[in-house]
């Protein structure tokens, strides 16, 4: 029985080195509600002492740990028969254990949603003096199923809900007839799912009105309304998907301080004309467009049991259907891709792009991990709550006088990041130890793709090499071309660094004039010639130790070609990024010489049938030693001389 990530990693990569094999994929489609709207989505209340900002997403996604709140600690009153009472007690023996007051704006990841001021509490049955009314208004979508959560603290069992409501769907924002009604009396669940008695197609607001809680004298506490419209497609559903991996977007330049985002394709049977635009009879009428949500799973049936892993998230752009052909497709980016469309105004101020975004700033000499890490906590806090991510501890090590950005798309502020500490930048699929995380856990949240900021070194196995490095066979592969590429060599190298101070209106300025850290590599130039290169500008780079730092990295690490292998495989769904494998070069004339490659790009291919095309660039480059088997008479060869392993493999569902 399979306990965790880790041990189904290791059943399909078994699995997928079989030669008989079942590949299956799967991608779960959302097709409404959940955040995908997020951007256009409005929470609206009919009090004005509710407080909705800036709870928004809170309401619509109902992701985060919840607290203990004042007016949440049951006091029971056995003689009344009344409901239990929710007012506050004190614990004077625990400070650290008091309630906290609503909302607790400093604990960033805590649950608060919507709630009122406390005018008005419910009477001893639970009832309010008139209903209270949430309204959650949005782009046309189809709905079937809704949610509304109440609060549950957390470490004590103390929980509320709403008992008596109604839940209307309408078409347009200011409907006065409901197109679809949904009663609910004598609920007991804090987090209570129900649904229309049908799909209601093109719904653009959700009201749900409340007219009695669980406790009295308690006031209204929602941390949830909403939910999301979700269809699987299985294998018999997929006509074709591709999904690419890389951390370098552009060939040709330097992979330092690289970022880049994921891209997949998919192709769906369209035979029943489910997708068609016109089709008002299909369930997902008006929701086939762009910003739709796809997370994708690949994996192999194995015996009668469907084991499948996550291979992160992406957001559609256009669907586009052929009147003569069966297919529905689109191409999809992932969440870097989708940060291109969203811009950094300052810590705080995300809805605000009035904000002045260099009033925000660190001083003091902060590292460069602090600064990545309140940035993406921040982006977290007020865009994407389920955001994931993983900063290389060694960016500690780099410290910044003054650090700031201006206003720039959040993709290219993670970029000023990665150049400034000689990073990748990339999405990732989770690891087990990134589903435990302390992180993950406080969020609650379904961990499914990090996005992960690296140092270049950390792409190789550190210090040791006597542990076991996975490599690839040459049962592993239809084809292999190795190459030493010159296009990304540079022995002349320039980085540009600029001091700053903070001006009379608190704002970072320039202090004095820009300055350039140079350095050259003699020996690569006497080899191969004047190749030069100036690195890109960086407000984060702003004294000569940095920019010294950076450019001997570069020269010592591209002032010699670079040998890449790009080989084409039968596919390991397990495969990732950065992942470090020994690669064979030569295995004929009883040599058998091999090499440390790191993966830089994944391109795998499903079609009922499964395959991968691999770039890997040497490790040795990057610090690693290479490995030589030197000709003893005895190597094991286990490759057709001709080079050209014919594809021996059956693949059937």
């Amino acid at each position: 029985m399979i306990t965790t990530e880790t041990e189904k990693l290791i059943l399909l990569k078994t699995e997928s080195r079989k030669t008989v094999r079942r590949p299956i994929a799967q991608v779960r489609i959302t097709w409404g509600g959940n955040g995908i709207d997020l951007a256009d989505a409005r929470v609206d209340s009919d009090k004005e002492n509710i407080t909705t900002k800036p709870f928004l997403q809170q309401v619509v996604h109902g992701q985060g740990a919840q607290k203990k709140w004042l007016f949440c600690n049951d006091i029971e009153d056995t003689a009344s028969g009344n409901l239990p009472n929710s007012l506050c007690l004190l614990d004077d023996d625990n400070i650290n254990n008091q309630p906290c007051a609503m909302p607790d704006k400093d604990d960033e990841g805590y649950l608060v949603g919507w709630w009122n001021a406390g005018t008005e509490l419910s009477n001893s049955e639970g009832n309010f003096t008139q209903p209270y009314k949430l309204s959650i208004t949005f782009p046309p979508i189809p709905i079937r199923s809704f949610r509304l959560q109440g609060y549950q603290a957390q470490g004590n069992d103390h929980a509320e809900w709403p008992v008596d409501f109604i839940v209307r769907a309408y078409n347009e924002n200011d409907a006065i007839e409901p197109i679809g009604t949904a009663i609910v009396n004598g609920n007991t669940d804090v987090e209570y799912e129900g649904y229309f008695d049908e799909t209601q197609i093109h719904v653009k607001k959700l009201e749900f009105e409340i007219s009695r809680w669980s406790h009295r004298n308690a006031f209204i506490k929602i941390t949830a309304a909403f939910d999301d419209f979700t269809r699987t497609y299985t294998s018999d559903d997929i006509l074709s998907m591709s999904i690419l991996e890389e951390t370098e977007g552009v060939i040709g330049t330097l992979p330092v301080g690289a970022i880049s985002c994921n891209e997949m394709d998919l192709t769906l049977q369209n035979i029943d004309d489910d997708f068609f635009i016109g089709n008002i009879f299909s369930e997902v009428f008006g929701a086939v467009r762009a910003n739709r949500r796809i997370q994708p799973l690949l994996g192999f049936k194995i015996g009668d049991k469907e084991e499948l892993i996550p291979k992160g998230v992406f957001w559609s752009s256009d669907w586009n259907m052929s009147e003569r052909g069966t297919g529905a497709s689109t191409t999809a980016i992932d969440r870097l891709g989708l940060l291109q469309r969203v811009d950094y105004n300052g810590l705080g101020e995300f809805d605000n792009p009035d904000a002045i975004p260099e009033e925000t700033y660190w001083e003091k000499d902060t590292s460069l991990y602090k600064v990545a890490v309140d940035v993406l906590t921040d982006l977290r806090k007020y865009y994407m709550n389920d955001l994931v991510f993983d900063v290389d501890p060694e960016l500690e090590k780099i410290i910044i006088p003054i650090a700031f950005f201006s206003r720039q798309s959040y993709f290219d502020l993670i970029k000023t990041i990665a150049q400034a500490g000689l990073a990748y930048a990339y999405m990732d699929t989770p690891t087990q130890k990134d589903i435990d995380s302390d992180d993950v856990v406080k969020l609650n949240i379904d961990c499914i793709d990090v996005l992960r900021i690296k140092k270049i070194q950390s792409f190789s196995p550190a210090g040791d090499f006597n542990a076991f490095v996975e490599p690839i066979t040459n049962d592993d592969y239809i084809d292999k071309t190795i190459s030493l590429r010159h296009d990304n060599i540079v022995n002349i190298i320039k980085v540009p660094y600029q001091k700053y101070r903070i001006n009379d209106q608190n704002i970072p300025e320039p202090d004095g004039d820009k300055m350039y850290h140079k350095e050259k590599n003699i020996d690569s130039i006497d080899e191969l010639g004047r190749i030069e290169f100036e690195y890109p500008s960086n407000t984060l780079i702003q004294d000569d130790k940095c920019a010294e730092k950076i450019a001997q990295t570069i020269l010592s690490t591209f002032g010699a070609g670079q040998t890449t292998a790009e080989i084409s495989t039968f596919g390991d769904v397990t495969l990732k990024i950065c992942d470090i494998r020994t690669v064979p070069e030569y295995q004929k004339r009883n040599i058998n010489s091999r090499g440390y490659y790191a993966v830089s790009r994944i391109q795998t291919e499903y079609n009922g049938s499964l395959r991968q095309s691999l770039s890997l660039r040497r490790a040795n480059s990057l610090g690693v030693p290479t490995i030589t088997i030197e000709e003893t008479g005895n190597a094991n060869l286990d490759i057709i001389e001709n080079g050209n392993r014919p594809q021996s493999i059956e693949e059937r569902y």
